[in-house]
């Protein structure tokens, strides 16, 4: 609930003045309407001052409440949109997952077979080094020891 100045002062038994004087030192916090007019908030008058009492505000502020049905519509309007935010993000972020699942399987399969493509390697390799040696050894290579 939103009080105007002069609400305000009465609702926390303050001079305006004091009350003037405390928004002026940053000590209270205000909003102001379309029109330019001051407002401060209840909850505003409890943290700095404590205790209000309401019990002699008859007079209502009808531009607060339209305001306030205003702003609670864009508040929802927003809320909307950013559940709709939420929920692409959502999507995106399961995507990127299954498509790192597939890549991380890849990589094992890729994995799997460069590691039989070295003890391929590994064992072509050893039978050169044979080759080599019997050559060196006997002076021919294995296959013409075999004709």
């Amino acid at each position: 609930m939103k009080l105007n100045i002069n609400q305000a002062a009465k609702s926390i038994n303050v001079a305006r003045s004091t009350l003037y004087r405390d928004i002026n030192n940053g000590k209270v916090s205000i909003t102001k309407d379309a029109k330019g007019r001051s407002f401060i908030d209840v909850s505003e008058l409890e943290r700095v001052y404590g205790e209000v009492t309401l019990s002699d505000m008859s007079e209502s502020v009808p531009i607060l409440q339209s305001d306030t049905v205003e702003k609670d519509t864009l508040l929802q309007r927003e809320i909307e949109l950013l559940r709709e935010h939420i929920d692409i993000l959502k999507d995106e972020r399961d995507d990127l997952r299954q498509r790192l699942n597939a890549e991380a399987e890849e990589r094992k399969k890729l994995t799997l077979m460069l590691t039989h493509q070295k003890e391929i390697q590994g064992t072509k390799e050893k039978t050169i080094k044979t080759s080599n040696l019997y050559e060196k050894i006997f002076g021919k290579t294995n296959r013409q020891n075999k004709d």
